[in-house]
């Protein structure tokens, strides 16, 4: 996305047609700033990826949890 201008228009199109759908859109594999301030542009509703954390054990996730202001909820 960062480097081609047609991908960003496909990412953006393909957040706008979901929306419309009423889902909510998870973009993945987002690694740096500048990708997520596009999909936050195009309204994305969440994502994941090397950006906000490496893979983790499932004993060291509710540590990352709980230094980034969030918590599992059941």
């Amino acid at each position: 996305m960062k480097t081609d201008k047609s991908s960003r228009i496909i990412v953006q199109h393909t957040i706008e047609m979901l929306h419309k759908l009423n889902y909510l859109v998870l973009a993945e594999g987002i690694e740096d700033e500048e990708t997520l301030d596009y999909l936050g542009q195009y309204n994305c509703d969440q994502g994941q990826g090397y950006y906000f954390s490496r893979p983790l054990v499932a004993d060291n996730f509710a540590q990352w949890l709980e230094l980034h202001g969030a918590s599992i909820k059941s």
